[in-house]
């Protein structure tokens, strides 16, 4: 079985989150491999169905770490990322299943300026 793995990082804008899944698709990632939370349930919805990323519906700041959990996020980075999203930011998640992929997507975040960028193999859902 293949392990998953995703690319992390934070960003302050909707116009920022636009231009790093751009660039995202460019290099060849797929809509399903990308997911943008924003801090509120409506703009994370909203920007879902406009740019048809991925996202966890009902993603409000109570429910955040619900969110980040569900998208295999292990715990203790899932808190540090929703303590930073209730100060406003957006969550930018690239999921892969190789290296080479990985580190292109951790290319992409860098390049864009995303701050606390991580990557992590993602714990497989119960």
């Amino acid at each position: 079985m293949t392990m998953k793995k995703a690319a992390l990082g934070l960003c302050t804008t909707h116009v920022h989150a636009e231009a790093i899944v751009t660039s995202l698709r460019q290099v060849g990632f797929q809509n399903g491999d990308i997911s943008v939370l924003f801090p509120d349930e409506n703009t994370t919805r909203d920007f879902a169905y406009e740019q048809n990323t991925k996202a966890p519906e009902g993603a409000a700041v109570d429910g955040l770490l619900g969110a980040l959990l569900g998208m295999g996020i292990p715990e203790i980075e899932a808190r540090h990322y929703e303590n930073k999203m209730k100060g406003g930011s957006i969550l930018v998640s690239v999921h892969v299943t190789n290296g080479t992929d990985l580190a292109q997507a951790r290319r992409v975040l860098d390049s864009h300026g995303a701050t606390h960028v991580v990557t992590m193999s993602e714990k497989k859902a119960a």
